[in-house]
């Protein structure tokens, strides 16, 4: 998925630690991410979403990003003719580790 994305012109910066996601960037899932957090990512070919929004809790050192995407479970929403849209929500304690290996995010040109 990055490869494809980064020949668009979307640019990489790993984790929103290492800068600021915003509602419309591309967030890419591994599949290795499904092994770590026991989501339905696909085991052979990841997931990507869009960001919906991101933030970070200074005190508990804890990011919260909201996703928007496909076949990820009800409820449904139809967004852009896609009648399979849900909003997942997930907090992550850090970005380094494995979750650097697994989660990545892409922003717009």
């Amino acid at each position: 998925w990055g490869a494809n994305l980064q020949s668009l012109g979307f640019g990489w910066f790993g984790s929103p630690r290492q800068g600021l996601a915003r509602p419309g960037d591309v967030v890419v899932f591994q599949p290795q991410y499904r092994q770590i957090s026991g989501s339905g990512v696909d085991q052979k070919y990841g997931h990507i979403g869009f960001v919906g929004s991101a933030n970070y809790d200074s005190n508990k050192q804890t990011w919260t990003v909201t996703y928007f995407g496909a076949n990820q479970g009800s409820p449904f929403r139809t967004d852009l003719n896609c009648s399979n849209v849900s909003t997942k929500t997930t907090t992550y304690k850090d970005f380094t580790g494995s979750n650097t290996r697994t989660v990545s995010f892409y922003f717009k040109p």
